[in-house]
């Protein structure tokens, strides 16, 4: 049953934060959450459905609003650069950028 409702969530235009916030704080099993990124298929990503910044990886794989910077950050990003990212939230772009380099 339950993952029947996160694949509604997952395909819903509004709300679907509402019911993985909800089937989490009742399972812990969606507390410590896998997801393949968009960028990076072959790295699985950890993350808490309680968590209204981790609904979006879940969703898409990646937060869409950021794809394009992401995209460009990692043509530009060459093996051996040294990267800091400062105020990182969940790791999604350190994540990113330590493959890219």
């Amino acid at each position: 049953m339950i993952k029947s409702l996160l694949w509604i969530a997952k395909r819903l235009p509004r709300g679907g934060f509402r019911i993985t916030r909800f089937l989490a704080k009742r399972s812990r099993n969606l507390q410590h959450y896998p997801v393949q990124l968009k960028l990076l298929p072959s790295v699985t990503f950890i993350g808490d459905l309680r968590d209204a910044v981790f609904y979006y990886l879940f969703r898409d794989g990646c937060y869409p609003h950021q794809l394009g910077e992401d995209i460009i950050a990692r043509a530009i990003l060459q093996p051996g650069d040294v990267v800091y990212d400062i105020g990182a939230n969940i790791g999604y772009t350190t994540v990113l950028y330590a493959d890219a380099v």
